[in-house]
């Protein structure tokens, strides 16, 4: 009697790894096909690759604008013409199809040429080039991080490299 209580209390934990084991292997094992196809299905919904640019649905709520002190009593500055402020916004009513933000989309070991060449499609920057030297100057090369951005559409060049250098 005490060989079979010996026995079973012995092989009791090797028994017990043994199917957790085989549970796991079958949930794997029927779940490879899902496991293997989540990559493409990612890409499938963003409409492209690692890397890839799009727009953002203009969806997102504009940021509330600071309050100014000054008051303005007429629309038109002095010589009759329209302040910037209000350029941008009579041209974000003419182009309703133009984003209100971007978003930018660097993988983990993507290379700057890649990063530059994205960054151009967006129109922040003239050429690869450009971009390139920009990045160099601000010694902001290496502090790039992955990760997807959001751009406001109207950022200036400092601005993006501080986004996609920002933790």
């Amino acid at each position: 009697m005490n060989r079979i209580k010996n026995f079973l209390y012995d092989t009791n934990d090797i028994i017990v790894v043994v199917l957790i084991l085989v549970c796991a292997a079958f949930v794997i094992a029927t779940r490879v096909d899902a496991i293997l196809l989540y990559p493409e299905r990612v890409i499938a919904a963003g409409d492209g690759v690692s890397g890839q640019v799009r727009s953002l649905p203009e969806t997102i709520p504009e940021p509330e604008l600071p309050v100014s002190d000054t008051i303005v009593e007429d629309d038109e500055s002095e010589d009759g013409e329209l302040t910037d402020d209000e350029q941008t916004v009579d041209e974000q009513a003419e182009n309703p199809d133009e984003p209100l933000n971007y978003s930018l989309y660097i993988s983990y070991g993507q290379s700057m040429n890649e990063i530059a060449d994205n960054v151009v499609k967006l129109g922040f920057f003239e050429s690869r080039q450009e971009f390139l030297q920009f990045i160099d100057q601000k010694n902001a090369s290496q502090k790039v991080q992955s990760g997807e951005f959001i751009i406001p559409a109207h950022s200036t060049k400092d601005e993006v490299i501080r986004i996609i250098t920002s933790n």
